[in-house]
This record gives structure tokens, sequence and C-alpha cells, in this order.
């Protein structure tokens, strides 16, 4: 998956914690249909809990591409959708070959739409059905915070015009408490 940078609407949401998350967890709809009409896509998104395609999704920044487990691309039938294998390895450094799913669309929290998502066959070691990878977080701004004991976790796409910088900005601070600010 490759998004461009061209001048495309800025969509992005935020989840906040009762405290420190040792998880990041998010709701996302997949939508199995590869020839999705407008209308559809609008009944799925006004009620997904009703849709039948709403499922959590674990964002690892460890994993190099998104992963959905064999039971939810049997239930959504997107296993009939293969594109292609890839070589896995897991945590176990033990290496299967895995089949590549091809989805109508990946929608993340706040309606982020991703058309035509791919995902690798994998069990996932969570009680998440989807795990999301680098593949999809690359194509956008990542950030967690954790101030005050309470974990604050922010994804836009596409990746804004200013970077987020945390050493800018502790300079900042750090040379007004210098200066008695």
């Amino acid at each position: 998956m490759s998004m461009s940078n061209k001048k495309v609407p800025l969509q992005a949401f935020r989840v906040e914690g009762n405290g420190l998350l040792n998880a990041l967890i998010t709701r996302v709809v997949i939508i199995p249909d590869l020839n999705l009409s407008q209308t559809r896509l609008n009944d799925i998104l006004s009620n997904p809990e009703k849709s039948g395609y709403l499922f959590t999704a674990l964002w690892d920044t460890g994993a190099t591409r998104s992963c959905i487990k064999p039971s939810i691309a049997t239930k959504l039938g997107i296993n009939k959708n293969i594109i292609s294998f890839a070589n896995v390895t897991g945590v176990n450094s033990k290496t299967q070959q895995k089949p590549i799913y091809k989805a109508g669309a990946f929608i993340l929290p706040n309606k982020v739409i991703i058309p035509d998502f791919h995902f690798i066959e994998s069990e996932i070691a969570s009680t998440a059905d989807i795990l999301i990878g680098m593949d999809l977080i690359l194509n956008g701004d990542f950030s967690i915070s954790n101030y005050n004991g309470k974990t604050v976790f922010c994804f836009s796409m596409p990746p804004h015009e200013k970077r987020i910088d945390l050493v800018e900005r502790g300079e900042k601070v750090n040379g007004r408490i210098k200066k008695g600010k």
C-alpha cells in the first residue's frame, strides 16, 4: 500500500486511556466487498456495530505488515481474495508462507477510510482480530503520549506538513525553565 502526499483531506483520531495503556487497541471496520457502492458504505458507516464488520485491532510498530486472524478472514469471505503469498517470521523466529488477502476497505476510528487494503493471514497472540503494522502506520503520523499517567494515542493520514518534533519542544520548554518562565 502506498499513499501519496497529494492534497487530500486530513483524517485523524485520538484514543485516550483511563490510565497507562500497555497495548494500543482500537475498533475497526473491514468491508470485504471489492466493488462496494457508496450507498452500502454509508449504511455500514452509519451503524458499524450492526454491520457485522466491526473488529478489534492491535497497533504494533514491531510488525512490518498488517495481519488478520484466519477465522476473521473466513468470516468475512476475504480468504477467497488471495492476491499473493508472503514469508512471515513471527516472534518465535519460525518462518511460514502465508496468503495475502485483499479487502474492499479498511476503516479506522473516526471513519479514516483506506480502500483496497491487504492483510497477511496470521495467528495473532492477542484478543485482537487484526494487527495493524508499519505498512499502514508509515502512511501517516503516529504519536503516543503518557503525560500525567494517562496514555493518549493519535494517528492521522496523510502525514502533517509540520512534523511532530519532541526534541524541538523539549528545547523550548527547557529554555523557558532556564529563563525562569
